[in-house]
């Protein structure tokens, strides 16, 4: 009981207001760290989300690129594969009614890498 007497004692010759004041600050401050945290959180999740958002962006242009060099790729090879069936009927004998469909076919199948029969010369 000795203890509580001296701080007592100690206390007394501050005034109440002072204590008042210092117990309101105190509490006003909580909800500013508070809110500060929260703050530095929200700012770390959107630099996070902006990262990968940035990421997301240069992944799909690359794709992009890499969709278009294929497509044009696919146009090239299509073209020449087309103009390959045009010669081989165009240079089929006019001696034959179905010598276009028969040099058409043989082309198809050379383009796709099988053995051609006889027939296609």
């Amino acid at each position: 009981m000795n203890l509580i007497s001296k701080a007592s004692n100690w206390l007394s010759g501050f005034t109440i207001k002072f204590w008042l004041i210092v117990c309101a600050v105190l509490i006003a401050c909580l909800p500013v760290a508070y809110c500060k945290g929260v703050s530095d959180g929200k700012a770390i999740e959107r630099e996070a989300q902006t990262a990968a958002d940035n990421k997301a962006l240069r992944d799909a242009r690359e794709a992009d690129q890499e969709a278009a060099r294929r497509r044009a790729e696919g146009e090239r090879q299509n073209t020449e594969n087309s103009n390959a069936r045009k010669e081989a009927i165009d240079n089929a004998p006019d001696d034959q009614t179905d010598a276009p469909g028969r040099a058409l076919a043989c082309e198809r199948l050379r383009q796709a890498g099988k053995a051609t029969p006889a027939a296609c010369g």
